[in-house]
């Protein structure tokens, strides 16, 4: 899965998957982490006996797939499978196997699979398939099939850079928490060079639903400052309410953050009620220590009713 938090695609399993999923691929060619996989066994048949003595393995390309409600920002970005093609060996759609195959998960997808079968209207099964070329180490086309490039035989260890503090983490910063704030270290430290430029960060929400954005303020100064936040919303929207009494009326909020501290800010936002769905922006500014701070900015895609 993709390892972004896009509208349509919200699920923390899937998020924490794709993140392990890009860790396995940077250590599967690493002999220094999980040491009993790789390490002799001593007796095989002793129920004792932990080591495997498997070998490392450097991984070759890693793609990714997100089941976002858009797929615009993914033009480009990797290679695109046709659903309506028909298989060489069991001559149907391959949409027509996707829906089989999920007319067994009842339990997720309901009877809606198998209606779709029975009626032949297989539509959103029969959607383009796109994949995020996320790193290749034996090059290729980033739009080429999955398997281009790719040959028998194992390729040198490829570590990655790692997580290293911003060259720019002095002074007085916001950003947004969560998922995002995760995500702007998690990318560079794993060579992910192509997700940092894929999307800004957005959110699905639906019509009239109250749900929290974080803020966090940094403060890497050695005096205590205070961040005069001020939230600009669109028509129709509302601020529940945030983390913290301030001095302010709505939208400026006041909080202060110690000397070398970060200072998270809880907002709590309301959605306008909206027929159609559609696009709308959030801003957020600060003014600290003298200094204008941002704009941080939020993508949010409000469903219709």
């Amino acid at each position: 899965m993709l390892p972004a938090t896009v509208a349509g695609e919200n699920h923390e399993d899937h998020q924490a998957s794709s993140v392990l999923a890009t860790e396995a691929f940077d250590l599967a060619g690493d002999p220094t982490w999980f040491p009993e996989q790789i390490a002799g066994p001593e007796d095989h048949l002793w129920y004792g006996n932990l080591m495997e003595g498997l070998r490392v393995w450097q991984a070759k390309k890693l793609y990714y797939y997100t089941d976002a409600s858009h797929f615009d920002f993914l033009k480009g970005k990797g290679p695109v499978y046709s659903m309506t093609e028909v298989s060489a060996s069991q001559r149907v759609s391959y949409g027509r196997l996707a829906a089989r195959e999920l007319a067994f998960h009842r339990t997720q997808y309901g009877f809606e699979p198998a209606k779709a079968l029975a009626t032949n209207n297989l539509q959103d099964y029969e959607q383009p398939l796109p994949f995020v070329l996320a790193k290749s180490l034996v090059g290729g086309a980033v739009t080429a099939d999955i398997m281009d490039g790719i040959r028998s035989g194992q390729i040198p260890f490829a570590p990655v850079r790692g997580y290293r503090p911003p060259e720019n983490s002095a002074g007085l910063s916001m950003e947004l928490g969560q998922g995002w704030a995760f995500y702007r270290r998690f990318y560079p430290a794993h060579n992910l060079d192509v997700m940092p430029g894929l999307l800004a960060p957005e959110l699905g929400v639906g019509s009239g639903e109250h749900f929290p954005v974080l803020l966090l303020l940094h403060n890497n100064t050695d005096s205590p400052v205070t961040f005069h936040v001020r939230t600009q919303l669109p028509p129709g929207w509302s601020v529940d309410s945030t983390s913290a009494q301030h001095s302010h009326p709505w939208p400026m909020s006041d909080f202060t953050a110690a000397p070398h501290d970060d200072f998270a800010v809880r907002i709590r936002l309301v959605a306008p009620r909206v027929d159609k769905s559609q696009w709308q922006t959030i801003t957020w500014t600060a003014d600290a220590g003298g200094q204008a701070i941002g704009p941080v900015s939020l993508r949010v895609f409000v469903g219709g009713r």
